[in-house]
């Protein structure tokens, strides 16, 4: 007999009197905690003397269920203040979206933000086969391809994010796909590739990837529908027409349903790689800010760099004058 829960064998022995004895062995926790079925099923024997054991079991499975419970509040109640303290991260207010909800920017603002972004969204593909790739539960990689199947257009190649977004820079900004693919790096653009390769990539390996799922979910998905709603609110004031913003607007509804597996996975993570709670709550928090630090860098940079080749036109016209 074996269910998701105990593991083992039911094993009877006859007494010289006819009463039986009921022996349980090879327990082994797993995972549910609804077993009350199947032993009844198994032990069908009708007789008074197996009750006390269905009724043993019965206080186990219950116990193991508040357990298994209490230990899932705990993930969500630590899921929760990671929530609160990414609403609260100082990327909030780096610049670039301070002057996206003050309606200050530009159309050459967001131009400028969009050709350093570019690589970031080409190579994204390639954050989340990382994390893939480090992911020791088959059932996992199979939640995170349907991720990434989304990311390259579900078998349409025209409609890859990736795609999309090449054409919204084309549509929307002019820029032709051979000046996109000329176009040099900024440092911050080369700093937010190495940030996330270093996170996804370049460290795979299965005792690795709670890090890394929590880098790519904690820090990165689930902040997506709400700056890209900032930025999607910008383009609206300056006037791009609705058919030009389709990349943007796909990913404040789809990015929610990512983040929403990521998390999943990186709940069951602690369990699969058997980590403390503890060091579950730590690297969590630690991923999840060392990303959010990430794109804060990255979007105050573009922004500074912006503001400061439009400043040099200034100075030189004064110098002349």
């Amino acid at each position: 007999f074996s269910n998701s829960l105990f593991r083992g064998t039911f094993r009877t022995k006859t007494r010289l009197d006819g009463r039986v004895d009921v022996r349980w062995h090879g327990l082994r926790y797993l995972r549910s905690c609804n077993i009350m079925n199947r032993l009844l099923a198994v032990a069908n024997l009708r007789s008074p003397n197996v009750r006390p054991l269905c009724s043993l079991f019965s206080t186990c499975s219950a116990t193991a269920g508040l357990s298994r419970g209490s230990h899932l509040h705990q993930q969500q109640q630590h899921l929760a203040a990671l929530a609160r303290l990414r609403d609260e991260h100082g990327i909030w207010r780096n610049p670039m979206f301070a002057a996206c909800a003050a309606g200050e920017v530009t159309r050459d603002d967001l131009r400028a933000l969009w050709l350093q972004y570019w690589p970031f969204c080409r190579d994204f593909t390639r954050y989340v086969a990382g994390v893939i790739s480090q992911l020791p539960s088959d059932a996992d990689r199979a939640l995170l391809a349907e991720n990434l199947w989304d990311e390259a257009g579900r078998g349409q190649l025209d409609r890859r994010h990736s795609q999309l977004f090449r054409e919204f820079l084309h549509r929307s900004f002019h820029v032709p796909q051979d000046v996109l693919a000329a176009a040099p790096r900024s440092a911050a653009a080369q700093r937010l590739a190495a940030d996330f390769e270093a996170a996804t990539v370049r460290t795979a390996s299965s005792s690795n990837a709670l890090a890394a799922a929590s880098f790519l979910a904690l820090g990165c998905e689930t902040i997506v529908p709400r700056y890209y709603s900032l930025l999607l609110d910008a383009h609206r004031r300056l006037g791009f027409a609705e058919s030009e913003l389709e990349f943007l607007t796909l990913h404040v509804q789809c990015d929610s349903e990512h983040s929403a597996v990521l998390e999943q996975v990186v709940c069951g993570l602690q369990q699969q790689l058997a980590v403390s709670d503890d060091d579950w709550r730590r690297l969590t928090h630690q991923n999840m800010l060392q990303c959010l630090d990430a794109k804060h860098r990255f979007f105050t940079a573009v922004f500074e760099q912006q503001q400061e080749a439009r400043q040099q036109p200034q100075a030189s016209s004064s110098s002349v004058s």
